[in-house]
């Protein structure tokens, strides 16, 4: 990734965190640490930040693949 792209990628997966944070708080569950929740989500969070920032692309079997076609 780019700096620029890395910076995006950054914001991007704080707000996911924030907003796990809400939906955490508003079913009584305990609020992960920011570390332990980009940990366990990082391959969901690369997919998310390529798909939302319209490359449409996933990551499948060690490389980036157009979501649509696998290709």
């Amino acid at each position: 990734m780019t700096s620029e792209t890395l910076d995006k990628f950054d914001a991007f997966a704080h707000n996911m965190w924030a907003a796990n944070c809400s939906e955490r708080d508003a079913y009584g569950e305990p609020i992960l640490r920011k570390e332990e929740y980009l940990s366990n989500n990082a391959e969901f969070l690369l997919d998310q930040f390529w798909l939302d920032w319209g490359n449409n692309r996933k990551w499948v079997n060690g490389e980036w693949k157009h979501a649509t076609t696998g290709v």
